[in-house]
């Protein structure tokens, strides 16, 4: 539809740390005319409290000894994903679990600064929302961003593009997705042709908009 070419970075596991760390994607960023960054969830960046993966930043690795003072309570050791170890601590201690997701925020905040600075240029923000079951007992997605955050990078990015899609499961058979019985509770997660489609559509637009 815009008629040029177009390369996707897209990483499993990615949060704004691997990026930071890829330069290579970096420079490809500052070398393109536009731009486009899927917004991702503040619960995957390293902060004071806990350390995620270098590049599958959904791996929790280690806590802070600040981390383990506030939680003494809690057995790290249990979890090898961010998202099942929130879970668990909200589900323990509510009112202590407010502390991570306050740093959580600020930690993504200076970290998507860094990001944008690196890239530079002209950028768009696509924000979609997450079907992920385990992020609705965490909150909608993209976790823990919210407009307030977004707000703050208006300086670094030209335009946001926030499709209107639904977050609740779908029927994958009825999406002509082939899946094994395994991979079924996925698949119902997976975004359908036209959900696809309508985030194309939108994309497009806005890139015909922006360009001279």
């Amino acid at each position: 539809m815009i008629d040029r070419p177009c390369a996707n970075f897209g990483q499993i596991g990615a949060g704004v740390d691997a990026f930071i760390r890829d330069t290579d994607v970096q420079r490809m960023c500052r070398r393109s005319s536009i731009t486009v960054i899927q917004i991702m969830g503040a619960q995957n960046v390293s902060n004071r409290l806990y350390s995620v993966h270098p590049t599958r930043n959904d791996r929790f690795i280690s806590p802070s000894s600040m981390m383990k003072t506030i939680f003494e309570d809690v057995e790290f050791t249990d979890y090898n994903f961010v998202q099942h170890m929130l879970s668990s601590i909200k589900q323990q201690s509510p009112d202590r679990y407010s502390i991570i997701v306050q740093e959580l925020k600020t930690a993504w905040v200076a970290r998507m600064k860094e990001m944008l600075a690196n890239i530079g240029g002209r950028v768009i923000l696509l924000w979609l929302p997450c079907k992920s079951a385990m992020l609705n007992t965490l909150g909608e997605g993209p976790l823990y961003v919210d407009a307030q955050m977004i707000e703050e990078l208006r300086g670094s990015i030209e335009s946001i593009v926030r499709p209107d899609l639904g977050i609740e499961p779908n029927d994958p058979t009825q999406d002509g997705l082939l899946y094994s019985p395994f991979d079924q509770a996925a698949a119902s997660l997976a975004m359908t042709q036209d959900e696809h489609h309508l985030v194309a559509k939108m994309l497009a637009m806005e890139i015909i908009r922006m360009s001279p």
